[in-house]
């Protein structure tokens, strides 16, 4: 989101509206409706309630609305017990329906999507990463990373926990999950990892790009994923991708990694492995996302798009 604001900020007088949650659905309402009166069109990030706002008083207004598709959003396996409550469902059927421009962030979230749209006029407008900020940079010290929030729900989901437990069975490895505790599950992954895991907390960029270009092996065991942004970023510093087949990870990895079972920790540890006697396949995830995923790609598409429905 960050990266596109600064995008949209090259062009346009951009104004953001954060939308609180439902104690302050009623306040954030007005103030979703008083941007939308004020301004040439409207971009939500994830068709959510604020998305629904959104797009709802734009058509009373008769202002362009823009809809990015990104996850959660559209994916049942992201919700609790795998299944969309029936206020969202309703709400994204709405946005789906009346958003002026839906751009999902890959084809996998595209396709999720369908299931509650008869649209035809999707467009996927991938994520873009900067190639020269994420890059490779002195010898590499043989470990594997991980970067996710740490929470109970993505124990599972994010693949944390066989990953966690992946490293007992390579006590040689360093290993480390890179994120910020948000309750108490860091405390069941303490327990089931071994001596050679590392739990960094919360990295700032430069941090994280260091340990990144430092690294030999990125892990993302998810279950679902709507695109993978670390897991790209650490492509680009060269890390061979061990993945999951799941969501959009095989969209973004393509041939260029180790893929491996969800939720196994034996199939994790030995497509580390793997991964760790095939360097030569972290060139060739670099130049994967160098090709199909630039920043560049996703600034024209972007500024066409919103100048499209501005002039």
């Amino acid at each position: 989101m960050a990266s596109d604001l600064k995008i949209l900020r090259q062009d346009f007088n951009v104004k953001i509206v954060f939308y609180r949650g439902r104690l302050w659905s009623i306040p954030d309402a007005f103030r979703i409706l008083a941007a939308v009166a004020s301004t040439c069109a409207n971009i939500s990030w994830f068709g959510y309630t604020q998305a629904y706002f959104a797009v709802t008083l734009s058509r009373l207004l008769g202002k362009p609305s823009v809809v990015i598709l990104g996850g959660f959003d559209v994916s049942s396996d992201e919700w609790a017990g795998n299944t969309i409550p029936d206020k969202h469902r309703r709400r994204l059927k709405a946005i789906l329906a009346n958003a002026t421009v839906l751009l999902p962030i890959s084809a996998r979230i595209a396709g999720l999507a369908r299931r509650f749209s008869d649209r035809t006029d999707f467009r996927v407008i991938p994520l873009g990463f900067d190639p020269e900020e994420f890059a490779p940079q002195g010898p590499k010290d043989g470990s594997v990373v991980t970067v996710a929030y740490i929470r109970r729900d993505y124990l599972q989901r994010k693949g944390l926990m066989p990953y966690v437990r992946a490293t007992r069975l390579s006590p040689q490895t360093q290993f480390y999950l890179i994120g910020k505790p948000l309750d108490d599950s860091i405390l069941d992954l303490q327990r089931e990892g071994g001596s050679n895991l590392t739990f960094t907390g919360w990295l700032d960029r430069p941090d994280l790009i260091l340990k990144l270009q430092r690294a030999a092996v990125y892990v993302q065991a998810s279950t679902h994923e709507g695109f993978g942004s670390a897991l790209a970023q650490a492509m680009l510093c060269e890390c061979v991708p061990v993945v999951t087949d799941r969501g959009a990870i095989p969209e973004v990895v393509g041939d260029t990694g180790v893929y491996v079972e969800p939720g196994n920790p034996e199939s994790i540890a030995a497509g580390v492995r793997e991964a760790v006697e095939n360097p030569s396949l972290g060139k060739r995830a670099r130049e994967r996302i160098v090709n199909q995923f630039s920043l560049e790609s996703r600034r024209r598409a972007l500024l066409e798009t919103v100048g499209g429905l501005t002039n």
